[in-house]
């Protein structure tokens, strides 16, 4: 409609990194353009860094400053102190052919910041618009709906997403009393409109993006499965429309993706993105899936219509693929590519062909961080595909896979998939059973911050529960990705100890682990994981929220009565470790004596916290 049609006229408006560094008030773009510190971006200008955030005021953005003194505190680190934004974690252990993203990069050209209040009009007669997804990521479906409209489809450099070099998610905690909220990187990842914008980013040349913690404390994601989130459509809209409105955008992007690809002649990345349509695109009801891009496949059906022979033909030939059985270079089969889409009908005609039900995955694949020795039931369990799960498990998939040994609940529990956990332990499945890193799928649920899964795992291991040691699961939770308040207390609830200090099992590939990674951080390369395990020996869940930058677990822990004092085996103190960081000022004053601000912080989160099962 003229509506939504009118804001793609609108240019790419930035800001300098300079003006940025200077700032002391958040102005909007109105006021910006004014005073010529919002400029048009141009190509050959430089770099661009678009900025996704949450707004954290009523009727401003930022009204205390507060995250626009994080991005400059971040930017200053990048631009003069630090060499490389390091992986994340996840990444690094099961993905490690991924490679950091030198500072270098960032300081090679000049660099200007996209970021919407600077960059769209915000002023509409009436004051700053409002925070509520429909108005404050206008500049959003415009950026999308032009990446999907340009005449000529190669050219990506329209879009703003496409435009920018860098993305960066701008994710510190941030408490705000008046509005009954703190917000975080967790709330971050379940907004529907950053939801877009991040898979924008991973629809792009280049697929990573910065999550920005404090300004001394951020990661490199480069996968699905590196931090939580979801598909875009099951998000939160504030404006339920949005959510119909993005469905044409969406598809638009992943149709210019594929084609690109295919011009590319990268296939593995084509059937990877051509089999993941049914998860980019789930929870926009409105939604249709191309089935037939590859022109010269002949039939007399509709896809939707296929028997399964039909379907597995049809497969082949939009995949590029001989046969059903032999891997292609990336070391994938078939049926791992049919197990990220999850049609049933086409896995029953795959199953029906003898393929093998328990093939692993030959090579680590960075695009969906899956590692070596995957099956396909274990990616249709990440990736949400219950029916194709229960038809994989008729067939008598195995229940523990690969190289670690794990069991395929696992895989639904990081998922944050109640009901996958719900068809995975119907199956037999042992959520308490540990794999060969000592994890079991309770310590990953929580580790991952999947509370929905957590509680599903604690309904269904009910029996098992008083054997299980919920304080190892705490310490997990605090170093990944799962300290957050809600499951910190959860954990508590569980009989928890929340000064558990840390004692190594003596398991011999931990142990290689850890002498290795313990040697790598004292005289090679240090990364975030080489850290943790430097100082894994007595170490705490404070002291590993603070190491994982999870502040508003850290508040949470030093609300419930974490012991400030403790030291672990190398004599450091949680303090110790929030000295190196630029920590909030809630953890600052915690350790100081005054710990109001880290029970106001855990106060507003369980305040706001729900399970959905």
């Amino acid at each position: 409609n003229s509506d939504a049609a009118a804001p793609l006229l609108f240019p790419m408006y930035t800001v300098p990194v300079e003006a940025v560094l200077q700032m002391t008030v958040n102005e909007p773009h109105e006021v910006l353009k004014a005073k010529g510190v919002a400029i048009e971006f141009k190509e050959g200008m430089g770099n661009a860094a678009f900025v996704s955030h949450q707004w954290v005021g009523d009727n401003h953005p930022d009204p205390e400053f507060k995250q626009l003194r994080v991005l400059q505190d971040a930017l200053t680190h990048l631009l003069s102190g630090s060499q490389h934004v390091p992986l994340d974690m996840f990444t690094e252990l099961y993905v490690p052919s991924t490679k950091r993203l030198r500072s270098l990069e960032l300081r090679s050209s000049p660099l200007f910041i996209w970021f919407d209040y600077f960059s769209c009009p915000q002023l509409l007669g009436q004051g700053a618009v409002q925070p509520d997804d429909g108005d404050l990521s206008r500049a959003t479906i415009s950026l999308t709906a032009s990446f999907c409209n340009q005449p000529d489809e190669s050219d990506l450099s329209k879009a703003y997403v496409a435009k920018c070099r860098f993305f960066f998610a701008l994710c510190p905690v941030v408490p705000q009393v008046s509005l009954g909220s703190v917000f975080t990187p967790m709330t971050w990842a379940a907004r529907g409109w950053c939801r877009v914008e991040r898979v924008c980013r991973e629809l792009s040349k280049d697929h990573t993006w910065v999550i920005i913690k404090s300004g001394t404390e951020m990661e490199l994601i480069s996968s699905t499965v590196s931090f939580p989130g979801g598909s875009a459509g099951e998000g939160l809209f504030t404006v339920e429309e949005d959510r119909n409105k993005l469905a044409p955008v969406l598809q638009g992007v992943l149709m210019r993706k594929m084609k690109l690809l295919l011009r590319a002649e990268d296939l593995v990345a084509f059937r990877i993105l051509h089999n993941m349509q049914s998860v980019h695109l789930r929870g926009f009801p409105a939604a249709t899936m191309v089935r037939d891009l590859i022109p010269g496949f002949e039939s007399d059906t509709l896809p939707e219509m296929d028997s399964p022979r039909q379907a597995v033909d049809r497969f082949l030939h939009q995949n590029g693929l001989a046969n059903v059985h032999r891997p292609d270079r990336a070391g994938w089969c078939p049926l791992h590519y049919a197990a990220l889409g999850g049609d049933p009908v086409l896995i029953r005609g795959l199953l029906q062909q003898r393929v093998d039900v328990n093939c692993w995955t030959r090579k680590e694949q960075p695009l969906v961080g899956a590692h070596t020795g995957m099956t396909a039931l274990q990616i249709c369990s990440f990736f949400k595909h219950h029916e194709a799960m229960r038809l994989l498990i008729s067939a008598r998939s195995d229940l523990i896979c690969g190289v670690l040994a794990e069991e395929v609940v696992t895989a639904a529990a990081i998922a944050n998939d109640p009901e996958g956990v719900r068809i995975l332990c119907e199956a037999r499945c042992d959520p308490s059973r540990r794999s060969r890193l000592n994890l079991c799928a309770f310590d990953s649920a929580a580790a991952s911050g999947a509370s929905a899964a957590l509680e599903e795992l604690l309904l269904q291991g009910k029996p098992i529960l008083h054997k299980h040691d919920f304080s190892n699961t705490l310490h997990w939770a605090t170093t990944f990705r799962g300290g957050s308040a809600e499951v910190v207390k959860r954990l508590l609830d569980c009989r928890a100890d929340v000064n558990y200090v840390n004692i190594s099992a003596d398991i011999l590939i931990l142990k290689l682990i850890i002498a290795v990674k313990s040697l790598q951080h004292r005289f090679g390369r240090a990364t975030v994981f080489t850290r943790w395990i430097y100082h894994l020996q007595k170490q705490t869940p404070l002291m590993a929220a603070i190491l994982s930058g999870q502040y508003e677990g850290a508040a949470a822990l030093i609300a419930c009565g974490a012991d400030l004092n403790l030291q672990n085996a190398r004599r450091w103190r949680a303090s110790d470790f929030a000295e190196e960081q630029s920590v909030p000022d809630f953890l600052k004053q915690a350790f100081q004596g005054e710990v109001e601000g880290c029970e106001t912080v855990y106060r507003l989160a369980i305040a706001n916290a729900y399970v959905e099962l």
